[in-house]
């Protein structure tokens, strides 16, 4: 299972570099081109063919990570991680994520203020196969997803306004892929079938239940239930998401951390803001990316303690890199007391975790250009 995953993920990373890399060179040519004009007119072009080009990766990438789910829930004894998710947090991921399969299908996401305990990644594989299944399937024109307490339960909806299905489709919907003669919502010729039977399998195993409601003409509702606690956190939106728009527009940050958990709670917080993120949690793939790139990320971070040694090897291949650009590297640690880090933090910038408001506050602030960001020291 582990060389399977492996094997898939490398294409996977190959087909997002590229597609990312074409994605930000459109955006430099728009920049300076404008969209009366017959350049203009090309340019938009490029942007649907590129647009195109990643709804299909994305479906081969969605196919294999569906087998690979599939074979894990049914042969492994998989268990799920829990851990406190925002609802709001975990829709807007689902709605952006999507986004790309979402040309002619407008996503709404309701707000939410509910937090809950579940596995992260899990719910996420769920709300995500249940949103792009309405893409492909339903032929809707406009897609809701909300969150809603109910008791002591959350409770997840996925609404569209599509063709629908007959009772009998629907009894069939969470079914695994059979010889298809037919293609209702979660069959299709063209892909696996078994994204529906995932999200049945992942969410029987976290406790709870899933159901689609449907009728000829009246759209398709599909109800995510999960066991709480649930809580209802305050209205506190953060200062950084009302400067946003100030900074986000064509910049990328490249993050380095062999903590899973940090590496992708960093990543998302970036990429809400919508930043593009490039994020590993492997040195040597990091570093092979990275170093692939045609244009030198906005931001570099750097966890200090990787897998047993420090990043000083990084930090050094950066260097070699990108000197000339004088590249904005910050390296993160919750090991102040590192002698070796001592003789870093006289090279580069050290922020200690865990990365607090403030602290990210810091780092957009010198993504956006308002901070100037030191040679060095302790932030």
């Amino acid at each position: 299972m582990v060389a399977l995953d492996h094997d898939v993920r490398q294409p996977q990373h190959a087909i997002e570099m590229g597609l990312r890399n074409l994605r930000l060179l459109v955006g430099e040519m728009g920049e300076g081109v404008s969209e009366s004009t017959t350049e203009g007119e090309l340019l938009q072009r490029m942007r649907a063919e590129l647009a195109s080009v990643q709804a299909a990766a994305r479906q081969i990438v969605d196919t294999q990570q569906d087998l690979i789910d599939a074979i894990r829930l049914e042969f492994d004894d998989t268990r799920p991680t829990p851990r406190t998710i925002h609802a709001h947090d975990l829709i807007s991921r689902a709605i952006k994520s999507s986004r790309v399969l979402a040309a002619n299908v407008t996503l709404h996401g309701a707000p939410s203020r509910l937090a809950f305990v579940a596995d992260e990644r899990w719910t996420e594989r769920v709300l995500n196969n249940l949103i792009s299944n309405s893409i492909w399937h339903s032929g809707a024109s406009h897609i809701l997803v909300a969150a809603r307490r109910r008791g002591d339960h959350i409770v997840f909806e996925v609404r569209d306004n599509g063709r629908g299905m007959t009772q009998d489709k629907v009894d069939r919907v969470f079914e695994p892929l059979r010889a298809p003669a037919f293609s209702p919502v979660g069959y299709s010729a063209e892909r696996s079938g078994l994204g529906l039977y995932n999200v049945r399998l992942f969410t029987e195993r976290m406790g709870g239940a899933v159901e689609c409601k449907s009728a000829p003409g009246l759209g398709t509702l599909f109800r995510l239930r999960l066991p709480g606690p649930v809580q209802v956190l305050e209205a506190t939106p953060l200062a950084r998401a009302r400067r946003s728009q100030q900074f986000t527009h064509n910049r990328i940050v490249a993050i380095l951390d062999d903590d899973e958990q940090v590496l992708r709670t960093t990543e998302r917080a970036f990429e809400s803001l919508g930043i593009e993120v490039y994020a590993n949690s492997d040195p040597l793939r990091w570093l092979n990316v990275v170093t692939e790139l045609k244009r030198m990320p906005d931001l570099f971070l750097l966890d200090f303690q990787l897998k047993g040694q420090d990043c000083s090897l990084q930090l050094d291949i950066l260097r070699r890199k990108w000197g000339e650009a004088r590249p904005r590297i910050i390296v993160v640690t919750g090991h102040a007391d590192n002698p070796a880090l001592q003789k870093i933090a006289q090279a580069v910038p050290v922020l200690r975790k865990p990365l607090s408001d403030p602290k990210f506050e810091l780092i957009l602030d010198v993504l956006s250009g308002t901070r100037e960001l030191p040679a060095a020291g302790f932030l």
